[in-house]
């Protein structure tokens, strides 16, 4: 993965206080894309797909509104 520009910073509470999230604009080079212990499932998806689970409330609350205000959304 090449990471790219820093693309914003968010506050998210969590249950021992607030984690602070910097974002990065990132390239895959390769590898197998996976979950970490933060999260049940990880996925590539294009733009199409993304506003099928945001339609479908299945995103963290408040990603697609962040990503859109950043110009970060996918393609």
């Amino acid at each position: 993965m090449i990471v790219g520009d820093l693309i914003g910073v968010v506050e998210r509470k969590g249950p021992k206080g607030v984690y602070v999230i910097y974002d990065y604009a990132c390239s895959v080079t390769g590898g197998d894309l996976q979950a970490g212990d933060d999260a049940l499932e990880a996925a590539w998806v294009d733009l199409a797909t993304f506003t099928t689970l945001d339609a479908g409330n299945d995103l963290v609350e408040q990603l697609s509104d962040t990503l859109r205000g950043w110009g970060a959304l996918p393609r």
